[in-house]
């Protein structure tokens, strides 16, 4: 999966991604439309990940996601589909 797939089907996503990163406000997803490089420094700001560290959980998040079918890694009890 790329970024470029999440950030054209953002409104799908992004309760994906704020189910896995709950710290982030609503603000932050709105501001982030979609964008590596503002989801990166939001999390970065928010759980004090280095650049490195961010870009890891941003691609063990997307490698999950692909490998399980759509599933978010385990932060939703009803097992949250995106497709």
């Amino acid at each position: 999966m790329f970024w470029n797939h999440i950030e054209n089907h953002w409104g799908r996503y992004k309760t994906a991604i704020k189910y896995q990163w709950p710290l982030l406000t609503e603000g932050e997803m709105n501001d982030i439309s979609g964008s590596h490089e503002l989801l990166i420094l939001c999390l970065q700001r928010r759980y004090g990940y280095t650049r490195r560290e961010a870009q890891g959980e941003i691609e063990t998040f997307m490698r999950h996601i692909e490998e399980n079918g759509g599933r978010l890694p385990g932060r939703h009890p009803e097992g949250l589909r995106l497709s």
